[in-house]
């Protein structure tokens, strides 16, 4: 009996050490760099970067979170906000998931959109460059609009500019960058009696006629986004991803994951020249528009929700049901043959480090902290140098990301300082 109860205490420890460890971890995969665990108290929705990279706001729902970039520990907890939604007026502003408008830092009330009267409706919305024009898509009766109708507001005035209503059921909608044009995927639904007949489109329409700029009929609908620059326009349905020059609207390549899997969700990068995808129990995938190539997989592989990018694509953020993840984005792909180039002893490291490229001779090597700050970088090597040894004893405590050019390829690792 004393046995038994010794065996349980020791495996109840083990249970609470265990959950302790979770709550902030850094992986041990050299793709991510830790992992905020809000297991059994909130489900987390959402989580995007402050406009200067120092803290993560996380929205969940049980309230609405502040971490620490570079640690993930929790700065501030604000329980009346419900979520933070996206920036507005060049991050002057945020909208929270009720659509309220508080200010940025300072986290004060502003306003509430409550001409969108049905929240519970609410299907999609987008706000212009500035903010000052709204669409929002949210649902109605059947004989009245088809399901969903597309309405158009001036935000500071909160008045009706004009609505789309027909035999379509629009589902999402998205403003271009510069807010000249707005895209919408919607559904015809055709006879009511046969679903079959229903045909999914991709529309453009010019914002100031209100008229159809180009009409695509599409395979599904899921979410929409175009590219931070304007060039491109991406969509979505259950397992593939459809990519149009938004110049001329052709279809420039459908991808989607190298083994069957529903896409959760996808963004670009903040220079529109990747494109970042993920799924259920799959690894986030990043896909070089210019190659159309997928080069390269982050680990691990999980069910993630969303993927939001630091102000300087140094790194990225995303999310589980219960978990807000921050990976390292200063990977860059190499032959599946080179993986483990580098070889950095000791890590963590006290004062010298020495890095070994193996049959990879250097020709740059730049140091970065975890906030993608270059803080060393050395260059004057000779041709044949494929081992260095390096005093870090000037850096601070942290985790930091080198990245090794040689003539053909780059490689990255990470590293502690202790």
């Amino acid at each position: 009996m004393k046995n038994q109860i010794e065996n349980l205490f020791l495996l109840v420890l083990f249970l609470l050490i265990f959950l302790f460890s979770r709550s902030v971890l850094v992986a041990e995969d050299s793709d991510t760099l830790w992992t905020k665990n809000f297991m059994g108290s909130c489900y987390v929705s959402n989580a995007l970067f402050s406009p200067d990279d120092k803290s993560i706001y996380v929205s969940t729902t049980e309230k609405f979170y502040e971490l620490e970039t570079e640690t993930g520990k929790i700065i501030r907890e604000i329980p009346e906000i419900r979520g933070m939604a996206r920036y507005l007026n060049k991050k002057q502003f945020f909208i929270s998931y009720d659509l309220k408008k508080y200010t940025y830092p300072e986290m004060q009330f502003v306003k509430n959109y409550d001409y969108i009267k049905n929240l519970a409706s609410l299907k999609d919305y987008d706000f212009n460059f500035d903010a000052s024009i709204v669409g929002y898509v949210n649902s109605a009766p059947y004989p009245e609009t088809g399901g969903y109708i597309l309405h158009i507001f001036d935000a500071a005035a909160d008045t009706l500019i004009y609505k789309l209503s027909s035999k379509e059921n629009y589902k999402y909608f998205e403003f271009s960058p510069d807010g000249a044009n707005y895209a919408t995927i919607s559904v015809d639904l055709g006879e009511i009696s046969n679903p079959d007949d229903d045909i999914t489109y991709l529309r453009i329409w010019d914002f100031k006629t209100n008229e159809q700029m180009h009409i695509t009929e599409v395979i599904g609908y899921g979410n929409i986004k175009y590219s931070p620059d304007g060039q491109y326009l991406a969509y979505y349905n259950s397992t593939h991803i459809f990519l149009y020059n938004t110049q001329t609207w052709q279809l420039l390549d459908t991808f989607n994951f190298d083994k069957p899997s529903e896409i959760s969700s996808f963004n670009f990068s903040n220079d529109s020249k990747f494109i970042y995808y993920c799924g259920s129990f799959n690894k986030i995938n990043k896909y070089q528009i210019d190659t159309k190539k997928l080069i390269y997989q982050f680990n691990p592989e999980w069910t993630y929700k969303n993927i939001n990018f630091s102000n300087n694509d140094n790194n990225f953020v995303t999310t589980t049901t219960y978990r807000v993840i921050l990976f390292n984005n200063n990977i860059t792909t190499v032959d599946d043959n080179k993986v483990n180039i580098l070889t950095l002893t000791p890590n963590p490291v006290k004062d010298t480090i020495e890095i070994n490229g193996h049959e990879y001779p250097f020709k740059n090597i730049s140091i970065f902290d975890i906030n993608g700050n270059i803080v060393f970088t050395k260059s004057d090597f000779l041709v044949s140098s494929q081992t260095i040894r390096m005093d870090l004893s000037f850096l601070i405590h942290g985790t930091y990301f080198i990245k090794i050019k040689t003539i053909d390829n780059e490689f990255s690792a990470k590293f502690i300082k202790e």
